[in-house]
């Protein structure tokens, strides 16, 4: 399974590792890491990693590059303010609760940063603070700001020595019902995408002879699938220096919101496929 906020390591070998799996049982080789690039201290720009086929001496090497499409801009900044949200609020109802299950809901924003995070805890915090006694009798209580929210101990008999907090909370998503907000979407994320595969020239320059792949992860409201991703494809140039674009689609496990990454390549050889 793998995070719903991208890593932030210098070395992607962490998430591109499961790439590699896939595309080694999909093309019956063996391909293993030689070394991190882009952890040189170097002035070139680098590619991620670079990988040696174990099973074929003659096969060219492999050089990868991984791209985050994120659209809209500040949408994974936004759900990292929401989990140092329900981080701070786990800990208030944990520290000044002596036991139970409570549920907190909220609908978020469509506006964070770092000083209304705080704000916004501030205020809930105070308000719970002032209703403990009325919420640990079992009542509700709701409000409308900083945005809406709701908190609720329930009855839990398995549970009786410990405080537990169920979180459940609906993202700010872009209304994209109507034709004229999905087309200016479309082609928010169509430059996007664009601007983002040029880029990857000039990770590729020195490596001329391995074998060029760029791998997409899609961070989207209007999802980057691979019906989307060709319908992008056919209305721009790839470059010659890329062999290969593989697009990363999360497959949800279960209603937790876990999940796992499945690799579709989406061209090849200056083709859509």
């Amino acid at each position: 399974m793998h995070s719903c906020i991208p890593p932030n390591d210098k070395c992607e070998w962490g998430e591109l590792r499961y790439f590699v799996v896939e595309y080694n049982k999909k093309n019956n080789s063996q391909y293993e890491l030689i070394t991190c690039l882009d952890t040189i201290n170097n002035n070139e720009p680098q590619p991620e990693v670079r990988l040696k086929n174990q099973k074929d001496n003659s096969a060219r090497l492999m050089v990868i590059e991984k791209k985050i499409i994120v659209w809209p801009a500040d949408s994974i900044k936004n759900h990292i303010h929401e989990h140092n949200l329900i981080e701070q609020i786990n800990s208030l109802i944990k520290n000044n609760f002596s036991k139970g299950l409570f549920i907190f809901k909220f609908i978020s924003p469509q506006k964070w940063s770092r000083q209304s995070e705080g704000g916004f805890y501030r205020e809930i915090e105070s308000i719970i603070l002032c209703q403990k006694d009325y919420i640990e009798m079992g009542n509700p209580v709701q409000a409308e700001t900083p945005f809406s929210w709701l908190i609720k101990k329930v009855d839990d008999k398995r549970n009786k020595s410990e405080v537990q907090v169920y979180f459940e909370w609906v993202p700010y998503s872009p209304d994209l019902m109507e034709p004229e907000d999905y087309n200016k979407a479309f082609d928010e994320i169509r430059k996007l995408l664009e601007k983002t595969i040029l880029e990857c020239q000039k990770k590729f320059r020195l490596y001329r002879d391995d074998l060029k792949i760029l791998v997409l992860y899609s961070h989207t409201e209007l999802l980057l699938d691979k019906h989307l991703a060709h319908k992008i494809l056919a209305t721009i140039s790839v470059p010659v220096t890329i062999d290969q674009i593989w697009l990363a689609e999360k497959e949800y496990l279960n209603d937790d919101g876990d999940f796992m990454y499945v690799y579709n390549i989406i061209f090849v050889n200056g083709n859509i496929v």
